[in-house]
């Protein structure tokens, strides 16, 4: 396990669980069913985790270069949003996908998908 401080990519297999490479060996299984988000992070010697910045910061979709950064920027200028994440996955048809994670501001009224959608049309291919 490194020391408190070393960037290190994450992964995610479902919704509820996140695990950070900790330069362990991983099995074959394991990377295979993983999502591997992009994101860059580090535990602190509390064994916190901080979330500092992306691998790549774009993804390919449909032969275009789309910037997660500005979705999210886009995004958050939603009245009914607090926070927004958006990470490329793998898709057939397009190459890449955008896929949000939406904090609302009020989670008995979150934002319409419908709304999220159409304001970032501006920003997305």
């Amino acid at each position: 396990m490194p020391e408190g401080g070393k960037e290190v990519p994450l992964h995610t297999s479902n919704p509820y669980e996140l695990r950070v490479d900790l330069g362990r060996d991983v099995p074959e299984t394991d990377v295979r069913s993983a999502l591997r988000t992009g994101d860059m992070g580090f535990l602190d010697d509390h064994g916190y985790l901080h979330l500092i910045g992306r691998e790549k910061e774009m993804y390919f979709r449909a032969a275009f270069n789309v910037y997660p950064g500005e979705v999210e920027d886009v995004l958050q200028t939603h009245p009914k949003v607090a926070q927004a994440a958006v990470l490329g996955v793998p898709d057939d048809v397009l190459g890449q996908k955008g896929w949000a994670f939406v904090v609302p501001t009020d989670s008995a009224a979150p934002p319409a998908r419908r709304a999220l959608t159409s304001i970032t049309a501006s920003v997305r291919p």
